[in-house]
């Protein structure tokens, strides 16, 4: 509007001063004219790659505002590595409070219970209950807000996060491959020999498929790579979990995404090859953790119920044993059609 305006303006001076202005300075005019349209688009570009930078900067100044995670390494950290820590697997959360930020409503509101040496826990609970922010806290992505985690009688805020996150194995719901070879995938680190990989791919029944490679463990892959089916990339998140030789092991939603199958087949390697692990379970699908050693049923951040299955599905009175009505979890199984009892 401007350069519209400003021709405008420069034509009826043209025509009303003719015959007064000299007629050299009538073109002089008209194309400094055009040369102000140029100028004037120029520095609207100039502006807008400006205003696109300070917009990156004030990001970087965002990011250099956010609060520190804790220190990766500690004092303790040498002193547990050679204790060989966690030897048990042990968890205990008590009184445990955790929320994403100053203001909003906690996550996690009073959590309080033991995970003995060695047992799979199965959490369950519906969206928002606070099932993946028990994860969050376990691996202090989030710092808790009140009470503490303790692994082998050991408080998680006295440990290193590189010490701590290294010696929880995880396998996620989205399987995810690294850039690199299957090898690298396996052991990232470099820490198993030959024959320790070969027997971790034969325990989890992949020895074939990555045999019939030309290069066998050496051969390149990525997320967008083919060579494995969403059912075979969990298995290879199964096995750098077994790579690392860990007392704790964390499955968030890990059978979401393959066939039934498949899912009971990684079930059973999971207990095959994490037998005296302290396995924590999230699972949608209750027959994935129908069979754990206890389940925790989470209801608006809070521990609904936690006790062994069957406990949580029957009413024991004397001789009878009848379906309980009113429980959390018998309620989850009796919506999805199945008789409790």
């Amino acid at each position: 509007m401007i350069c519209a305006l400003f021709s405008v303006a420069t034509t009826a001076i043209a025509f009303s001063q003719k015959g007064v202005i000299n007629s050299e300075l009538l073109v002089v005019s008209i194309q400094s004219m055009t040369d102000v349209v140029v100028f004037l688009s120029i520095a609207l570009r100039v502006y807008t790659e400006i205003e696109i930078f300070m917009t990156s900067s004030q990001r970087i100044h965002q990011y250099t505002e956010l609060p520190q995670e804790d220190d990766l390494e500690k004092e303790a950290d040498r002193e547990l590595q050679n204790q060989n820590w966690p030897s048990k697997g042990k968890i205990d959360f008590s009184d445990v409070f955790m929320k994403y930020r100053e203001g909003l409503k906690p996550s996690i509101s009073g959590l309080d219970c033991k995970v003995q040496q060695g047992m799979r826990v199965g959490i369950v609970g519906r969206t928002g209950a606070g099932k993946s922010s028990i994860l969050q806290a376990l691996f202090r992505l989030v710092e808790l807000s009140d009470g503490n985690i303790k692994i082998d009688d050991v408080d998680l805020k006295t440990v290193g996060l590189h010490q701590l996150r290294k010696n929880i194995a995880f396998i996620p719901q989205m399987p995810f491959l690294l850039q690199g070879t299957i090898r690298e995938n396996l052991d990232p680190f470099q820490n198993l020999s030959e024959e320790e990989l070969t027997q971790i791919i034969k325990d989890i029944e992949l020895d074939k498929k990555i045999g019939s490679f030309k290069d066998g463990l050496d051969t390149y892959c990525s997320e967008s790579s083919n060579l494995f089916s969403v059912g075979q990339k969990q298995l290879v998140c199964l096995a750098r979990a077994v790579a690392r030789k860990t007392r704790l092991l964390v499955l968030d939603e890990a059978t979401a995404n393959i066939d039934l199958e498949t899912d009971n087949m990684i079930q059973t390697k999971l207990r095959e090859l994490f037998s005296g692990c302290t396995v924590l379970i999230i699972a949608h699908r209750l027959a994935t953790i129908i069979d754990c050693d206890r389940i925790l049923v989470m209801s608006e951040g809070k521990k609904g119920e936690f006790a062994h299955p069957y406990r949580l599905l029957v009413n024991e009175l004397g001789d009878d044993t009848i379906t309980n009505q009113n429980g959390l979890f018998a309620k989850m199984v009796m919506a999805t059609g199945l008789e409790t009892a």
